[in-house]
């Protein structure tokens, strides 16, 4: 029996000959032990290109490697999946930022990516990033190609964690870059089909306008369109057709926009187009018209004018006519204010004044004029007055007086009484012809009474006067103030006073006796039964004194 000795040779090269005998992709073999093809021994045989390797050196060449009873741990491949643009949806971003999530088993991180982006399959390609060095998990392109028909753009991205690089993981369905921001174009407004043109952003009249426009001529099928006045225009189609008209008076004075936009086929709107319309249909107003309607005047060049406003288009000062008394003026007009004015340089004669003024707004709107008419006053009324009506001679201080008063143009409004004639205390009190209860001087002798009036325009007539004869024997009592006819109180309070000073008053409760004589000028009676109770007073002057 033939013994055979095995001897088992190692041959440990050292690391920088096995570095010599790499290249191309790096493997990686953590506890690996390695023999040269050939050993003797039980060994086999494996394809270990792209996994095998050695950690932090240059590849092994050749595809077939000799692994020998060793204990080894192989590189885990990364791998990508797909985190955004993978749906086919429709966009207009020409410039999307496509994102992937990387993992790894090996917990190494992302060294570098590639990505390409294709509408033939990858056949040819839109973007081929190349080798990026990075370890950020997404992609802002440069803009894309837009077309003018929808076109499926896939992506693709494959990642490596610096020791081998994972396959490709594929956006399948993609995103769909369509033509977007399409505009309507000639939108333009007439003042009814084939009537006149509406210039945009100015004012005009018409307020029930067509609008029409053009439909994109290129592109995806245009669905419809949405508009609307004054509010961006909705995602609901409010007509197939390329034209609007509004009905009568639908829209309103002032300055409105109108938009239109278009859906396509694809389910995307374009962006707004836009008609600036401004419409104005109401006449300027007049107000604040002077001399106020129906005014009495003393003044005979007084200013005349009024206030022209409109809110829309403004006045059109060319178009203002002022007329007094039927014949044409020509007034100032200030645009800032809206004032129009006139001051007559012949004075006016007195009487009615009739005023009549019209204006047009920028487009043309106008009313029928507006008149109205004041009075010029500036000649003084004149007047008389009768001391109780024209007697010579009066026992009492106490008098009426008949005032008379005449004006050609105006009414008498106001009168002035004094006993000296010289007015400087005395104040205007409303006109009456029948002035009751005037007290004159309480002194014997030829009494005068001085009276001036006013008219409705301010002019004061000379003072007018009349003299009467006053002889006093006794004196007038007047009660000032007492209780109501009827009450609920079982009190009253009077006052009282004589027509002469320094008068002396005696008084009574019903059937009581007359008091003393006193100075005193009031008398309260308490605790009165109910019923009709009556209240009297005389007096007396004391002409000796005592």
């Amino acid at each position: 029996m033939k013994k055979y000795i095995l001897i088992l040779i190692i041959l440990i090269l050292p690391a920088t000959v096995i570095a010599q005998e790499m290249s191309g992709t790096s493997y990686k073999v953590k506890h690996g032990i390695f023999a040269i093809s050939g050993f003797i021994g039980g060994t086999s045989v494996y394809n270990l290109q792209d996994i095998v390797g050695v950690n932090g050196l240059g590849t092994m060449s050749g595809s077939a490697y000799a692994l020998n009873w060793g204990f080894y741990d192989l590189n885990s491949l990364p791998g990508a999946t797909i985190a955004s643009y993978n749906d086919s949806w429709l966009t207009e971003d020409t410039t999307p930022t496509l994102e992937w999530v990387y993992f790894d088993a090996d917990n190494d991180t992302q060294k570098r990516y590639r990505l390409q982006i294709s509408r033939t399959d990858f056949i040819t390609n839109v973007v081929d990033t190349g080798e990026v060095s990075s370890s950020g998990i997404s992609y802002t392109t440069s803009a894309l190609p837009r077309t003018e028909e929808r076109e499926l753009y896939k992506w693709r991205v494959r990642v490596y964690d610096g020791f081998g690089w994972s396959g490709w993981a594929l956006a399948g369905n993609g995103f769909i870059l369509t033509e977007g921001g399409f505009l309507i174009t000639g939108l333009s407004a007439l003042t009814s089909p084939g009537g006149e043109t509406i210039e945009e952003s100015a004012w005009q009249k018409d307020n029930d306008p067509y609008f029409y426009w053009e439909a994109p001529v290129t592109g995806l099928e245009v669905l419809g369109y949405s508009y609307a006045l004054d509010a961006l225009a909705d995602d609901e189609i409010d007509t197939p057709n390329t034209y609007y008209y509004f009905g009568q008076d639908d829209i309103s004075d002032g300055a409105h926009t109108f938009y239109v936009k278009a859906q396509r086929s694809s389910g995307l709107w374009g962006e707004s187009a836009t008609f600036n319309i401004w419409v104005d249909t109401t006449a300027p107003t007049v107000n604040n018209m002077t001399p106020g309607l129906g005014g009495v005047f003393s003044e005979d060049q007084p200013e005349v004018g009024a206030l022209l406003s409109d809110v829309a288009s403004g006045i059109n000062p060319e178009t203002i006519e002022m007329k007094i008394n039927q014949a044409q003026v020509s007034p100032l007009y200030n645009s800032e204010t809206g004032k129009v004015s006139y001051v007559p340089f012949i004075p006016f004669s007195d009487g009615e004044i009739i005023v009549s003024l019209l204006a047009q707004d920028a487009v043309g709107n106008y009313g029928a004029p507006l008149t109205w008419s004041f009075t010029i006053d500036t000649e003084g009324p004149e007047g008389s007055v009768l001391i109780n009506n024209g007697d010579e001679m009066t026992t009492t201080n106490i008098v009426t007086l008949n005032i008379s008063g005449q004006d050609e143009i105006t009414n008498i409004t106001e009168s002035m009484l004094s006993n000296d004639g010289v007015f400087d205390t005395e104040t205007w009190e409303p006109y009456t012809s029948l002035r009751r209860n005037w007290a004159l001087a309480a002194i014997d002798g030829m009494r005068r009474v001085y009276v001036r009036i006013k008219d409705e325009a301010g002019n004061i007539s000379e003072s007018f006067f009349d003299d009467i004869n006053l002889v006093i024997i006794a004196p007038d009592t007047y009660i000032l103030s007492g209780p109501p006819v009827i009450t609920r109180l079982p009190e009253a309070e009077f006052t009282f006073r004589g027509s002469l000073d320094d008068c002396q008053f005696s008084y009574k409760f019903d059937n009581e006796n007359w008091s003393d004589w006193s100075s005193e000028i009031s008398i309260s009676k308490t605790n009165l039964s109910e019923g009709n109770h009556y209240f009297t007073v005389k007096a007396a002057k004391d002409l000796n004194r005592d």
